[in-house]
């Protein structure tokens, strides 16, 4: 697998964490995992 590959499953995987979740800080940590992420 390329390594375009892995990065697109896991913001794909990210993004659907964040459409799943509704609480604001749970939105608060997902844009600090993102940050991490990068």
């Amino acid at each position: 697998m390329s390594v375009g590959g892995i990065i697109e499953d896991a913001v794909n995987e990210r993004i659907s964490l964040c459409e799943n979740i509704k609480s604001k800080e749970n939105r608060v940590l997902y844009v600090n995992i993102e940050t991490d992420f990068i």
